[in-house]
């Protein structure tokens, strides 16, 4: 996607519309019945995916349909929150989903008010750039889109990971908040605050869940300038933050060719553009 495309912005983005690389004007996405509005600052549509349902049903059942958004300052991504949904709601009064069990790693784990038939699970992790990118068709998309336009994935990372089932709904979500594992207490306690609202999206006590502000560990502040009014940098300490910059984006690129995301020719071509960037 080309970077002009960062230009655009819409409001109350729904999967139909949603064009990959604008701005979420509104800070709200929507998947069929659920609505959620991002925390303050600018973000943008980084990739949608849609996917078969699940198996085993009597009638079709709806696609998984899922969003991909972005924080990022000097083209360092500081957040990125995946939300994921059926396309409508699927006819059912009970699941046989375990979102819990199979997960071995972790920091924190809880299945909070899960109820018999109607599963939820609350994770708390650590993640790597490499690990990320290697998981969800959305997040290998993300992650192409970001190499694409010359973001850097956040390395490492702390996942926060809940997921509701509620009548024939459900939703999951998963943010990745730049920080090493010292930020596990504020960013589980920051998930804990955005369990509540995403709660009562799925079970219809609100219209719409509101993400409370990301923790203050998060690199970009909440209030970070829109990318395309960034102005280059210039001599003395700014030509200095723009020597890490590139660092931390050879490494990041390094790390995307050792996941095989991205081919080795690619590789080259983007290395030699960041090194006569500096």
């Amino acid at each position: 996607m080309a970077l002009a495309a960062h230009l655009s912005a819409a409001h109350a983005i729904d999967f139909k519309s949603a064009v990959v690389g604008q701005r979420i004007a509104d800070r709200t996405l929507t998947i069929g019945k659920l609505s959620m509005q991002l925390p303050g600052g600018e973000w943008i549509l980084a990739a949608k995916t849609q996917e078969l349902g699940g198996s085993n049903f009597s009638v079709a059942p709806p696609p998984l349909q899922t969003f991909a958004a972005v924080q990022a300052h000097d083209k360092a991504i500081s957040a990125i929150l995946v939300f994921s949904a059926p396309a409508w709601s699927y006819n059912v009064s009970r699941w046989n989903d375990e979102p819990c069990k199979n997960v071995s790693s972790y920091i924190v784990k809880s299945t909070l008010n899960q109820t018999f038939a109607m599963p939820e699970c609350f994770v708390i992790d650590n993640e790597t750039a490499g690990s990320f990118g290697a998981s969800a068709s959305a997040h290998r998309d993300l992650v192409r889109w970001a190499s694409s336009n010359g973001y850097g994935v956040p390395n490492p990372m702390v996942k926060v990971f809940h997921t509701k089932y509620h009548g024939g709904d459900f939703f999951r979500f998963n943010a990745y908040l730049a920080g090493g594992s010292g930020s596990a207490p504020a960013a589980e306690a920051w998930g804990r605050e955005a369990v509540a609202s995403l709660a009562a999206m799925v079970t219809r006590s609100t219209s719409q869940a509101t993400l409370p502000e990301l923790p203050a560990f998060v690199a970009a502040p909440a209030g970070a300038m829109p990318m395309a009014s960034i102005s280059p940098p210039v001599a003395g300490s700014a030509a200095n933050a723009a020597s890490t910059s590139a660092e931390s984006r050879l490494r990041q690129l390094r790390s995307l060719l050792d996941s095989k995301l991205i081919t080795p020719e690619e590789y080259e071509g983007k290395r030699k553009k960041i090194v006569e960037e500096l």
